[in-house]
């Protein structure tokens, strides 16, 4: 979690998004948000993201790729303190 990440000195960074809009969104329109990771790759990891509206219609779609950071030297962490896992 967040705190394990901080006493690490490591944080998962927002490297680049692809955002798909399908369907409009109305102001006081009830969603739904969902958020999936679907692939690591060794301090990368890929991440998903949806919103439906309340008939179940996709509205936006989203991809993002992530990386870890060590936050004391500012490069890349390669899987530092995470157990062989991200």
């Amino acid at each position: 979690g967040p705190d394990k990440l901080k006493q690490q000195h490591i944080a998962w960074v927002a490297n680049s998004w692809n955002i798909y809009f399908d369907k409009p969104c109305h102001f006081e329109d009830t969603v739904q948000l969902a958020t999936w990771a679907h692939k690591f790759d060794r301090v990368f990891a890929h991440r998903n993201c949806s919103i439906t509206n309340a008939d179940g219609e996709l509205c936006l779609r989203a991809d993002s790729l992530w990386f870890l950071m060590d936050l004391e030297k500012k490069i890349p962490a390669h899987e530092k303190g995470t157990g062989g896992t991200l």
